[in-house]
């Protein structure tokens, strides 16, 4: 293979980013996050995944600041490690223990919910095999999917986007013929403090596509096409949930979801044809999709910090498509493991928020004090020719939305306590290597640059 074809593979395009970026956050999440949510606070689910755009559209003036300066891999490694204080050593270890925990919780939480998802609908076609079989294999067929380069994961997300888009159409259609005016009766069905931690679990949905700014120099001219990404990615991946969290609120009562998937929901107001494309084409691809969108960035969130001498530079070795594939094995690894534990719905959602919130807060920080301290930067990369950019939009949007994302953080904690002990276990790890490494060694590791 030449090295212009290698090039190729290791490069995405518009259409293939935006549709990775609502693979990573719709799909599997699609099929779980709408039904837990019903089941825990009713009718008032809908207007949680309205509510919950906000504070993402608040960030992301920070995010497209820094992406239009500066477009790179691993933004939410990187940013933060150059701009999120004066103080070098700080800067390391909250962005060492912060990335850590985003590779570690992905791959004990966030694939295994993918792949389980996946294993329950497909069982509902085929009972003989149990879902954990039919997970194992969605794991693994995912996992030398991303082993071909990022090009492929684009094309592949593209054709699986499709089908899902059917799928939810042929899912809508079914449940409004299905709507019962009798559940949309109890709009609250918890209290408020039950109604505002769902907030944190349908965020991710939203939430998700600012993971964007992480394939930065994957993306072919990055510094247009991501912040298109974002946009895009947040509009389609809420529009989509808003609908089949409609379709799960009016259907089915709230009580009777309790530890079940929109499978489930699928199961009861569609049949023959409909039902089977929506399990297949629909669950399967969408858990599919996510699992790779999902390994493609877990991989990096080893490799990349290790070319700046963070972990054993073996972890950045890539194959002849550009991915790494230690890293990504590693993540495969953990994921199998955590798969065979059963961890309920909440939690392994819960688990993964919570490394979210942590990273979405060091960049926006770290937007903030860009244009402050780095205005000429700014200026000289035409970073803030509208307002939507503008060193005004970046600070205020910053300082409301870090106060709501605390408020996430600390119901989404009380709810979840086992899950934020987790989440805190792996934060704790990877800053006690950080502060081991740097003993041990001597040194810091390598400044981050945006090459």
């Amino acid at each position: 293979m030449s090295k212009a074809d290698t090039e190729k593979l290791a490069t995405i395009g518009l259409l293939g980013a935006v549709a990775w970026i609502i693979g990573l956050n719709l799909s599997s999440s699609l099929w779980v996050i709408p039904a837990v949510a019903v089941n825990i606070t009713g009718t008032s689910a809908v207007t949680s995944m309205l509510i919950v755009v906000i504070p993402v559209l608040l960030i992301l003036p920070a995010y497209f600041v820094l992406v239009r300066s500066e477009p790179t891999n691993l933004g939410h490694f990187k940013y933060p490690a150059r701009y999120l204080s004066d103080n070098t050593h700080l800067n390391q270890f909250l962005t060492t223990a912060g990335t850590f925990s985003f590779f570690a919780t992905v791959s004990m939480f966030a694939l295994p919910l993918a792949a389980i998802t996946a294993g329950d609908f497909l069982n509902t076609v085929h009972s003989p095999i149990p879902p954990i079989t039919y997970a194992v294999a969605v794991l693994a067929l995912a996992y030398v999917t991303n082993a071909l380069g990022v090009r492929i994961v684009g094309m592949v997300e593209i054709f699986f986007i499709t089908l899902l888009f059917v799928a939810v159409l042929l899912l809508t259609v079914g449940g409004v013929q299905h709507m019962e005016p009798a559940n949309f009766a109890e709009f609250f069905a918890g209290d408020t403090a039950t109604y505002i931690a769902t907030w944190p679990l349908v965020f991710t949905l939203a939430g998700g596509a600012l993971f964007a700014i992480d394939l930065g120099s994957d993306i072919r001219d990055g510094s247009r096409n991501v912040p298109i990404v974002l946009v895009l990615g947040i509009l389609g991946v809420m529009i989509l949930s808003a609908m089949i969290t409609l379709v799960v609120a009016g259907t089915i009562p709230h009580d009777e979801l309790a530890g079940e998937t929109v499978a489930y929901v699928a199961s009861q107001i569609l049949s023959g044809p409909a039902f089977v494309f929506t399990a297949i084409f629909g669950a399967l691809f969408a858990s599919f999709s996510t699992l790779v969108a999902a390994m493609t960035l877990t991989g990096r969130y080893l490799a990349e910090p290790s070319q700046f001498n963070v972990y054993p530079k073996s972890l950045a070795t890539e194959n002849r498509f550009g991915e790494p594939m230690y890293a990504l094995t590693i993540s495969f690894v953990i994921a199998i493991v955590f798969l065979f534990l059963g961890l309920p719905f909440q939690m392994l959602i819960a688990g993964f928020t919570f490394s979210f919130l942590f990273l979405y807060s060091l960049v926006t920080i770290s937007g903030i004090r860009y244009v402050k301290r780095y205005s000429d930067q700014v200026e000289r990369n035409g970073a803030n020719r509208s307002f939507f950019t503008s060193p005004k939009a970046v600070t205020w949007g910053g300082f409301i939305a870090l106060p709501i994302y605390a408020v996430f953080f600390v119901f989404l904690a009380l709810e979840n306590p086992v899950a934020f002990g987790a989440w805190f276990a792996t934060l704790l790890i990877g800053g006690v290597y950080y502060l081991v490494r740097s003993r041990m060694t001597g040194e810091m590791p390598a400044a981050v640059d945006f090459a």
